[in-house]
């Protein structure tokens, strides 16, 4: 003491609740506070007197809990509820942050005994609870990080007991990762992989020191698998081994590569020899330094007459072709070059090759294949299309143009365009021959003068005779027979062709095409020209004909009946018709079920009471049916009001319904509810998560980025390869380091991958900090972080390996050359007759999917026991056989191949077949196309489907007019049947003409049409809906117009009787290819059904009994059975056409 006097201050007990650590508070009855020490008033971060008097749960309770807090405190007040010792709730604060606080309440009582109030002490454990959630957040996401890895991860204790793995090592093995846990290694593997595996365990721990790059194999449910492993031990404080954590990285491919090295020079050297195209090298002193036997075969030398010898010894002259210049650029630039070459051979004969030239270190190596017949089917097939597009482009245009001026302008450019005429003319007739008018192509200014020449009655020669005759007229000699004609005098030398324009005994002109003299004209060229003619003489009457039709339908179209669009049975989607205004035309269930409208309320009103108050004074719902009158379409999320006033979101969809002639008769309005759709979305933008950590001692580098290659985490490992720190690598994008991925085009694949994937594995070049760079492996995951998707990437060195794979490429390279020109198939097999190699595949397969699979299995049975024979017969006599086989893809078409089969020797065993296959189909079907071709042609002529389409049309029209002359519904009854079943016919016929198959109709589309057509031709008051489950078919019109007659029967039949007395009826009409390759067509109502005493095989219904008699003309059978309605089942055999899935 210093002579200074200490004076003790009694402490009253406020003062001891000031400097108490912990927040007290009392409260009254009502909730306010009548007492607060100073450690509340630092949490709360108000003085005492800001809140002392005010209710505790109006001001210093947040907004979510303030219900159930008042409920608890009011209970207890009331004695209802015993006080809780201990809770946590949360307070608000003056800046507005929520704190939680750990709370213990005592009940206080007046003298009297009665609650008067609550004493309660808090602690704010705010920041304990942030921690504890961060650290479970931390285990959760190195879980994850485990878990996800591609790499085989394990723990051990020190007895060698596994005490925990990863999914990829549970997946490795198909064991539960629960059952590794107390297994050691000689329970999970052999006794001898598993004696290293403890051996290498037993170092570890003995030594303390981790061993890494164990190379050895181990037994996985797919194999013997090889691995690479690092096992590291996990000490304790005293550094005793406790047990050690192990990661094992697949490195099969690499060990796979290594053993393939030795086998690809065995296979090089058999598949050069036997291959059927001729492989030759030739050396820079223009020597032969390699042949196969196929190019002696080609040049008709053998090996002894062109190794050791130039060029322009073994072929004279040689040095002087364009083979030869393209030979020289590629020997002297080194650039490769294809091209086909005709060869003469010294006895005059030629032969076509294709020739494939690529510079290798020896010279150039050349592949040659015979091309000779596919140039002949080329050349024919040429001619014929040329014949064949002409007369297919008229057609195409006399089906859509309806001006005659226009019809014979564009058919003289077609023919002079696609035909190669050198000019064409047509020339018009009235019925009394003056000419009305003409077109050209191809003659140019005389041409007016020709036709006032004509119409001068000065016809030439040509025209003259061709009007007295009806056949085709060919002026082989125009200069001397057609000397008066001014387009003959300027080309003497040209072909003419002549012919009349006829059709019905009546000529409407004439049309004259000008040739060149080395066409010739055959039979087949004057056949197709009459039939050009023809066509081109039916159009014109059918414009006549359409004219009259014209004026017959607009009489028809004077009332009109609006089209229901709504389906009344859509439950998830308001659908509702408005009329031009905006008023409610029509309303379904779904309308009722969003909206909370029944129909009766809402028919009739004006669609403006969906919207709020203020849309409606703003005019909103006006400029919403304006746009979309104006746009065509209005589509947006907006604010909806239902009828009891509650709001929601709704995706809105508003389109104008025009008529034919475009004016508006209304609108169609479709509405979803999308309220918990926007609730979901904004629950996913606000939740958030974090990555803390990753595994730091994992054998590999690890990345974690987002779908935009921003680094967000990387490990020790990443850091050390990379050479950049880990701050530095936050900082950047992956396409710093990999400049291999730096599009995002080439980013989005491998993201698009992972959806489809666990994980993907890709390679790539990685640039350290010092610009050097190592081949990297990289193993792609994709996780979810912040409920966000992101990319687990983990990269290996792979420097080793790639020299590796750099010695078989080496080993491969001429074998790899040779595939990629070779238009000949090389697959090598294995003595199970397997594909272990194939440079190429065919339409619709990968090579994966052919790998390991037998050739013959993609074949039928015939050919696969022929294929089989063979093999086995090489594999026998260790001889080279060769064969044909045929081969149907999956579209139908067959594909024939000429294939040689060789062995290949080791040590004088065979040890695999090497098969060299050639396309030779266009050799094989040269003949057969141009048959089909002209078959198609054939047909595409005969059956001119739009004449009789027409003629089925003006039918229609004739007799609908005539029903109107008849008063009696009987007679009018039988008319209207009549026209629907020449409607059914007419539809056909539309269908097949607009069809790119002239032969085959899409019979889906037809009865989709004709179920819509007859609805709306009956005017039902009753709802009717068509199920139609019927795939792609495509149907000949032999079955066509019967199946068209039949379906119009029943679904007449169905809409007259099956749904009498009823608002909604539906009808299902399915057509299926059976396994006995028959169709099977259901037709089924679900209407009052067909009354018991009706025998469908005696009835005397006109129309049931067509029914039966055109399925006898399809070679069907039919079964009826009467149960919920009508059920009709027709099977009939397919023709050729058959479903496209």
């Amino acid at each position: 003491m210093s002579g200074q006097i200490e004076t003790q201050v009694p402490i009253t007990p406020r003062a001891f609740l000031d400097i108490a650590g912990v927040m007290f508070i009392a409260l009254d009855k009502v909730g306010n506070v009548t007492l607060i020490n100073q450690k509340g008033c630092d949490i709360l971060e108000y003085s005492k007197k800001e809140i002392v008097g005010k209710n505790w749960f109006d001001h210093f309770v947040p907004q979510a809990v303030v219900q159930n807090t008042k409920s608890v405190f009011t209970q207890l007040m009331n004695g209802k509820m015993k006080p809780v010792e201990y809770y946590e709730n949360p307070v608000l604060s003056k800046s507005g942050q929520e704190k939680m606080v750990a709370w213990h309440n005592t009940i206080l009582k007046d003298k009297n005994g009665t609650i008067c109030g609550t004493l309660s002490s808090g602690e704010d454990v705010t920041e304990r609870m942030k921690l504890e959630e961060a650290l479970e957040k931390e285990r959760q996401d190195l879980k994850l990080i485990i878990d996800t890895s591609p790499i085989i991860i394990f723990y051990k204790d020190q007895k060698g007991k596994v005490v925990r793995v990863n999914k990829a090592f549970a997946k490795a093995l198909q064991m539960s990762e629960r059952e590794f846990v107390g297994k050691t290694v000689f329970d999970l593997y052999s006794p001898t992989i598993a004696q290293k595996m403890a051996d290498d365990d037993r170092e570890v721990f003995e030594t303390g020191r981790p061993k890494m790059n164990i190379i050895e194999q181990y037994e996985s449910a797919s194999g013997i698998r090889w691995v690479r492993t690092d096992k590291i031990p996990i000490l304790d404080d005293k550094g005793v081994s406790i047990g050690l954590i192990g990661f094992a990285q697949d490195i099969t491919e690499r060990k796979q590569a290594e053993m393939a090295l030795k086998e690809s020079e065995k296979r090089y050297r058999s598949t050069l020899e036997n291959m059927l195209e001729g492989c030759q090298i030739i050396g820079h002193d223009w020597q032969y330094v390699y042949v196969n036997k196929m190019v002696c075969r080609h040049g008709r030398k053998t090996k002894k007459e062109l190794l050791g010898h130039t060029m322009m010894e073994v072929y004279p002259g040689i040095e002087n072709t364009e083979m030869f210049s393209f030979l020289e650029r590629c020997m002297e630039k080194r650039i490769p070059h294809r091209m086909e070459n005709e060869f003469v051979y010294s006895d005059g004969k030629k032969r076509w090759f294709e020739l494939s030239m690529q510079p290798v270190p020896e010279g150039v190596f050349t592949l040659s294949l015979d091309i000779t017949e596919r140039k002949k089917a080329e050349n024919k097939i040429l001619h014929l299309n040329a014949v064949l597009h002409a007369i297919r482009n008229v057609g195409q245009l006399i089906a859509q143009e309806k001006n005659p001026k226009r019809l014979i302008q564009s058919i003289c450019e077609i023919l002079v365009e696609t035909r190669r005429y050198q000019s064409t003319w047509i020339m018009l007739l009235d019925d009394s021959g003056e000419i009305v008018m003409s077109a050209e192509a191809g003659i140019g200014n005389i041409f007016p003068s020709m036709v006032k020449q004509f119409k001068g009655g000065e016809l030439p020669f040509c025209a003259r005779r061709a009007l007295k005759r009806s056949s085709v007229m060919v002026i082989n000699k125009p200069g001397i027979e057609c000397c008066d004609c001014s387009l003959c005098r300027i080309h003497p030398e040209n072909k003419i062709i002549t012919v009349r324009l006829e059709y019905n005994h009546k000529v409407y002109g004439l049309i004259n095409v000008s040739m060149s003299p080395e066409l010739i004209i055959d039979r087949e060229e004057k056949n197709l020209f009459a039939e050009v003619a023809n066509d081109i003489a039916f159009a014109l009457h059918d414009m006549e004909v359409e004219e009259k039709r014209r004026h017959a339908e607009d009489a028809l179209r004077e009332s009109e009946e609006n089209f229901r669009l709504m389906v009344s049975e859509v439950k998830d989607y308001a659908i509702v018709m408005l009329d031009t205004k905006g008023f409610v035309s029509s309303w379904n269930e779904g309308a009722q079920n969003i909206n909370g409208y029944r129909s009766n309320e809402i028919m009739g009103k004006h669609f403006s009471c969906f919207f709020t108050k203020k849309e409606v004074k703003s005019g909103k719902p006006k400029k919403i049916l304006k746009m979309a009158a104006e746009e065509g379409r209005f589509e947006e999320e907006v604010w909806q009001v239902r009828k009891d006033g509650t709001c929601f979101i709704a995706h809105v969809v508003i389109t104008p319904i025009r008529d034919e002639n475009g004016y508006l008769k209304g609108y169609s309005k479709v509405t979803r509810d999308i309220t918990e759709y926007k609730k979901a979305e904004e629950t996913l933008k606000r939740s958030e998560e974090r990555l803390r950590t990753f595994i730091e001692r994992a054998p590999v580098s690890v990345f974690v980025h987002d779908l935009d290659g921003r680094i967000l985490l990387v490990n020790n490992l990443a850091s050390e390869y990379t050479g950049y720190s880990k701050a530095e690598l936050s900082n950047m994008n992956v396409s710093d380091i990999d400049h291999e991925i730096i599009s995002m085009d080439h980013r989005k694949r491998y993201w698009e991958k992972l959806d489809i994937h666990e994980h993907i594995k890709i390679e790539g070049i990685h640039e350290r900090k010092d610009k050097t760079t190592y081949p990297a492996e990289i193993q792609l995951v994709k996780i979810i972080f912040r409920e966000q998707p992101m990319i687990l990437a983990f990269a290996s060195d792979i420097t080793e390996r790639k020299k590796a794979e750099e010695a078989i490429q080496e080993a491969e390279k001429k074998l790899r050359l040779i595939s990629i020109h070779m238009s000949d198939y090389i697959m090598l097999l294995d003595l199970d007759f397997k594909i272990q190699y194939i440079n190429k595949v065919g339409q619709g397969l990968t090579q994966e999917q052919l790998l390991g699979t037998q050739p013959f299995l993609f074949v039928d049975k015939k050919e696969q026991m022929k294929i089989q024979r063979m093999f086995r017969l090489v594999k026998r006599t260790r001889k080279t056989v060769s064969f044909e086989t045929q081969y149907k893809q999956s579209d139908g078409h067959i594909v024939y191949f000429e294939s040689i089969a060789s062995p290949i020797l080791f040590d004088q065993k065979v040890t695999g077949i090497v098969v060299s296959s050639r396309d030779m189909t266009g050799r094989k079907i040269a003949e057969d196309q141009i048959k089909k071709d002209l078959k198609e042609k054939e047909v595409l002529l005969r059956e001119i489907h739009h004449r009789v389409k027409n003629n089925l049309q003006i039918i229609k029209s004739l007799l609908n007019l005539q029903s109107y002359q008849v008063k009696s519904e009987t007679v009018i009854k039988a008319f209207n049947e009549c026209v629907n079943r020449i409607q059914s016919m007419a539809m056909v016929h539309e269908q097949l003409y607009y069809s790119k198959d002239f032969t085959n109709i899409p019979f889906n589309a037809y009865i989709e049409k004709i179920s819509r057509e007859l609805i709306k031709s009956f005017q039902l008051d009753t709802v009717i809906t068509i199920d139609l489950k019927v795939k792609d078919v495509f149907l000949s019109i032999d079955k066509a117009i019967p199946l068209g007659l039949i379906l119009n029967e029943l679904l007449t039949n169905a809409l007259k009787y099956a749904f009498k007395g009823r608002k909604k009826g539906r009808i299902t009409i399915s057509l299926i290819l059976r396994e006995d390759r028959s169709y099977e067509l259901v037709f089924q109502d679900n209407g009052v059904g067909m009354p018991e005493n009706v025998d469908f095989k005696k009835t005397e219904s006109l129309g049931l009994y067509l029914v039966k008699i055109l399925i006898e003309q399809i070679d069907g059978a039919v079964t009826v059975k009467k149960q919920n309605g009508t059920i009709y089942q027709i099977v009939f055999p397919i023709d050729y056409p058959v479903v496209n899935d």
